[in-house]
């Protein structure tokens, strides 16, 4: 059995193999009913553009008009984050007055 911090308890099977059974004799496994609990939960996507590093000085220096340059090329392909974990990539668009990102890659979880 785990128990969770708030007091909630998860009893778990015997072994990897033996799965409480449920209708049909199917098993009751997140996994097997992803497409109906997942589908609507929301996620925060970022589109990140780049990374600049500078001392707190030069941060303070900024001001209106300040340019400060990222790690990337304008034709470097823009990271797509969920969580902090880049799940694809793409490139940047225009959508009507909106920026928006063409996804050019899958990133392989691996």
């Amino acid at each position: 059995m785990t128990s969770f911090p708030n007091g909630t308890d998860i009893v778990e099977p015997a072994s990897d193999t033996e799965q409480p059974p449920g209708k049909n004799g199917t098993a009751h496994t997140l996994a097997a009913k992803q497409d109906s609990i997942f589908a609507a939960v929301e996620v925060d996507i970022d589109a990140r553009l780049g990374n600049v590093s500078l001392p707190v000085s030069e941060l303070l220096a900024l001001s209106r008009d300040s340019v400060l340059t990222l790690d990337r090329t304008i034709t470097d392909p823009v990271d797509l984050r969920v969580n902090g974990a880049v799940v694809a990539r793409g490139e940047i668009v225009t959508v009507d007055d909106n920026f928006a990102v063409r996804i050019t890659e899958i990133v392989d979880p691996a």
